[in-house]
């Protein structure tokens, strides 16, 4: 995951024009930049998070490290710390639930953000490229954002990509990665091995590694009611299927002690 079309990566940086303006201190925003979050689509089928665009407008340019997904609880912790100032604009999917709007400053003693719904709020995507409005006043006056915007649109490759397309359903990629999860999901996995292709290789190998880090799993649960179990059945899956990936990359054999693994995790928060 985290991986970005090289087309994306050939347009011209994001561009700001506007301000913020907390508690009548303003910041002055110049640099945009745009993030799909499409769900992680391998994990789909266990967690229930909605697709969203992320737009962050910044008083500064970002470290390009920040772009691999735009993850929330990270761009809080550059604010709390200084080294990012801006606003966060999450904008779901689903046309019906409204979008949010976050202040991204240092806040002495306050371990949490306010998160500002953002009804009404569009943008135009054309191509790889994101373009916006936003005139925004809080309802406690607190906060004021009004500004214009133009980005390059990051977003994830992931295998299951190739399947959003209806005429890429039955193409020779597709089927493969159909077939691969099919016997993933039937924990048959040394014949899920046998059916990896060269060309999905590469973006197993980075889901394996990535689900490996504590933030993998942090990023699933950073919105969750903060239920033991709800917890629980997250990092099952995450680390789960990251070990269902070792048994493809790494050769493992020890499927036994795959699915005990699984099952102390799955109690296990």
């Amino acid at each position: 995951m985290g991986t970005f079309s090289g087309s994306v990566l050939a347009i011209d940086p994001g561009t700001a024009s506007g301000q913020l303006v907390v508690d009548a201190v303003a910041i002055s925003l110049s640099h945009a930049n745009t993030f799909r979050f499409d769900d992680l689509a391998e994990l789909g089928q266990y967690v229930d998070f909605e697709p969203e665009l992320r737009i962050l407008l910044t008083e500064q340019a970002i470290d390009s490290q920040l772009l691999q997904e735009l993850e929330t609880k990270q761009v809080q912790r550059q604010a709390q710390a200084g080294t990012l100032k801006g606003v966060l604009i999450a904008l779901p999917r689903d046309a019906k639930r409204e979008g949010t709007v976050t202040a991204l400053l240092p806040q002495q003693g306050i371990p949490f953000y306010t998160i500002y719904s953002l009804p009404g709020f569009k943008v135009t995507i054309s191509g790889n490229r994101v373009s916006g409005k936003i005139e925004f006043h809080a309802p406690d006056n607190a906060l004021t954002v009004t500004a214009k915007f133009s980005a390059p649109l990051f977003h994830e490759i992931a295998p299951a990509a190739i399947l959003k397309e209806e005429t890429a359903r039955t193409s020779a990629p597709a089927l493969a990665y159909l077939e691969m999860e099919r016997r993933l999901k039937a924990e048959d996995f040394l014949s899920a091995r046998a059916s990896v292709t060269s060309e999905m290789l590469p973006q197993i190998v980075d889901l394996e590694a990535r689900a490996k880090d504590p933030a993998f799993v942090s990023q699933f649960t950073e919105r969750l009611p903060a239920t033991g179990i709800r917890r629980a059945q997250i990092r099952q899956a995450v680390l789960y299927r990251s070990l269902a990936y070792l048994v493809i990359v790494e050769r493992r054999e020890s499927i036994v002690t795959l699915r005990q693994l699984r099952d102390h995790w799955l109690v296990d928060d």
